[in-house]
């Protein structure tokens, strides 16, 4: 038959669950996904039986650790406007079997949350959002720095994680009242741009139903003032923290 298409691949997941099989990684190698070495990965890291973990993922400690590494392994830092480490995904983007990992990871956290629409946030959320929202089979739309869409409403002032005050945009036909919505970008730091986002889509009268990201710089505190934004509720799943980050950029061939 015809190879699934990428989208699916999180299928995989679901039938495996679905079942209460005890798959083997090289029967799940064996479903059609978006190239055997994609199929071997998933095989290793989804496991046989593994169990839901402190983030939510049906990933065993160590096959969690195993992916982490993977992607940490192309996602370099650079010294970029004041800072010290600035995390490029791009790294990642151009290893196409690692950023379709990095989209499954999302999409089995969120395969079995009841969502109505994901988010990205201006603009690597523009990258991610739009895979994890066609594997779910739902809308995307996105937040947009101030003045760049029709039709919208605009937030408060945040500070930027480098220097600098920002607002965020949101349609306002994005989001109808009790709509559940997953917010996703690519790191969350101070946690500036996530918390402006969340309360545009609480405006809306939109239900926040989770915050993701690739990358969590914890040591800047983000968890901490979205609690004390009024946030404490939404969960946050990121797939790596910074002390895994290691590769630099201005060293790497």
């Amino acid at each position: 038959g015809a190879a699934a298409q990428p989208w699916q691949s999180h299928m995989v997941a679901a039938a495996m669950g679905a079942a209460g099989s005890s798959w083997s990684g090289a029967a799940i190698a064996g479903v059609a996904l978006s190239g055997v070495a994609l199929g071997l990965v998933l095989g290793s890291v989804l496991g046989r039986r593994a169990s839901r973990g402190a983030n939510g993922v049906r990933l065993s400690g160590a096959a969690l650790r195993s992916a982490q590494e993977r992607i940490a392994a192309v996602t370099p830092y650079y010294p970029f406007k004041g800072i010290d480490r600035f995390y490029d995904i791009s790294g990642f983007l151009r290893e196409p079997e690692v950023f379709q990992l990095v989209v499954d990871l999302f999409v089995e956290r969120f395969r079995d949350v009841e969502c109505d629409a994901v988010c990205g946030i201006d603009a690597r959320g523009f990258v991610l959002g739009p895979p994890l929202a066609l594997a779910l089979r739902k809308p995307f739309f996105m937040v947009r720095k101030a003045d760049k869409l029709p039709s919208c409403i605009t937030g408060a002032e945040y500070r930027k994680e480098y220097a600098g005050d920002d607002r965020l945009s949101v349609p306002l036909n994005a989001v109808k009242p009790g709509d559940k919505v997953v917010v996703i970008d690519d790191l969350i730091a101070t946690g500036g741009s996530a918390g402006a986002a969340l309360e545009l889509v609480r405006q809306l009268g939109g239900e926040i139903v989770g915050l993701a990201a690739v990358i969590e710089i914890k040591a800047l505190g983000a968890r901490q003032r979205l609690n004390d934004a009024g946030f404490g509720d939404v969960e946050i799943f990121t797939v790596i923290e910074e002390d895994l980050l290691t590769l630099d950029g201005t060293q790497a061939v």
